[in-house]
């Protein structure tokens, strides 16, 4: 039992965040967190649970969503170092909770279930892989289930998040600063709760692992609108052939995020989903085009958006140029030749257009780095004695060598 209460409140750790910045309209009980925070340090997690349960009280009475969510995630925590079968107890009462929240504290608390769902199967997926259908389940005891019913429940959770998207979309993560830990720039690039949600969601359907339990229904990606325009992208039919396929589902909620970006004022949200879609559909897409397929979806993007956010395009095709460039050999023709030159290029021009932007830092670097001259010699290890010897050079960026 102690090795189950370990690895849960090791999951509990990654999603409760104590020090955050942005403000909230609502009460934060910043003086009452602060006693729970020093009695936690304390090592007493009894009198700090205490306190917690009476922030709750007034998080009730003020309704309070996003604290209440705090409440329970401390709650969680602190019960798991106190109460024996806790780790049973901390999913019913999120369930519980779940069928009574509002929305969006209701889409919250099933994200955040999903979340401790999958990082409990990947802290024990050894385990949970060697199980089968036949073997004895419970159904009320997660830590029985088999790799198949634990994904389905994970994907009900997430497709519950995804519930109510003018809810979600109505707010901002600043709005929940209590449980949401922002990363810089999230402010643009996931400026709504709704793309704190989806974004969520849409790390799980992308994951290669998630798949595992349905190998049969693999969804192909053929269609060359995965790779097209945006507005183009939004229109598209994505085909269905009657089975559940999370690569299909990954494909809607970046549509349905395309499609909310798509008439906003600042652009960075759908610029950055942008191109995650092309770096998704690259993954997923098979056939001797693909890459092709890339680059000109790339380029075909970069028009669309103004300043700096074009020289997140430029930085990937830089980039894409580099790996091709990399791949090239005396023996495979004049297709990527001259690619590393490219690269070098497009991160020249991205130093110089584009002075506030972070990729003239990552350009700079990927400059130097295929700039750099390079030099090794290699040698037989055993040479005998007043006998000639080949020696292997290898060098890069280097106009003459002398011996």
């Amino acid at each position: 039992m102690k090795k189950h209460i370990t690895t849960l409140f090791l999951v509990f750790g990654l999603l409760v965040h104590l020090t955050l910045q942005g403000q909230s309209q609502n009460p934060t009980y910043s003086k009452d967190w602060q006693k729970v925070y020093t009695l936690e340090v304390q090592a007493l997690p009894k009198s700090a649970m205490e306190l917690v349960g009476q922030i709750e009280r007034k998080a009730r009475k003020d309704q309070n969503g996003p604290q209440l969510i705090k409440v329970l995630l401390y709650q969680s925590k602190f019960a798991l170092l106190l109460e024996e079968e806790a780790q049973l107890k901390v999913v019913q009462k999120l369930e519980s909770e779940i069928a009574r929240a509002p929305s969006p504290e209701k889409q919250i608390l099933q994200s955040i279930l999903a979340d401790l769902y999958w990082q409990y199967y990947e802290r024990n997926r050894w385990k949970i892989q060697d199980r089968t259908a036949t073997d004895e389940m419970v159904n009320s005891d997660f830590r029985t289930w088999d790799l198949r019913r634990l994904t389905e429940k994970v994907h009900q959770l997430y497709q519950g998040s995804l519930t109510n998207p003018a809810a979600l979309q109505s707010k901002s993560e600043g709005d929940y600063a209590p449980i949401i830990e922002r990363e810089y720039d999230s402010k643009k690039f996931r400026p709504t709760l709704y793309d704190f949600i989806a974004h969520r969601a849409l790390d799980f359907y992308s994951n290669e692992e998630s798949s595992l339990a349905r190998p049969a229904d693999q969804f192909e990606v053929e269609d060359s609108l995965a790779f097209s325009t945006n507005s183009e992208f939004v229109q598209w039919n994505i085909p269905q052939d009657g089975h559940l396929a999370f690569a299909r589902e990954a494909l809607l909620i970046l549509q349905n995020l395309t499609r909310f970006h798509l008439g906003r004022k600042d652009q960075s949200a759908l610029a950055d989903v942008n191109l995650q879609r092309l770096e998704y559909v690259k993954r997923k897409m098979n056939g001797e085009e693909v890459e092709k397929q890339f680059e000109k979806a790339l380029e075909a993007a970069i028009p669309s958006y103004q300043g700096d956010l074009q020289a997140i395009f430029y930085m990937r095709l830089a980039q894409h140029y580099s790996d091709q460039g990399k791949r090239w050999s005396p023996d495979d023709g004049e297709e990527y030749r001259w690619k590393l030159r490219k690269a070098v290029h497009l991160a020249q021009k991205i130093q110089k257009e584009y002075l506030a932007s972070p990729e003239k830092t990552i350009a700079l670097q990927l400059e130097r780095s295929l700039t750099n001259q390079e030099l090794s010699l290699r040698t037989e290890e055993y040479i005998p004695l007043n006998t000639p010897s080949r020696i292997r050079v290898e060098f890069r960026n280097l106009g003459e060598m002398h011996f």
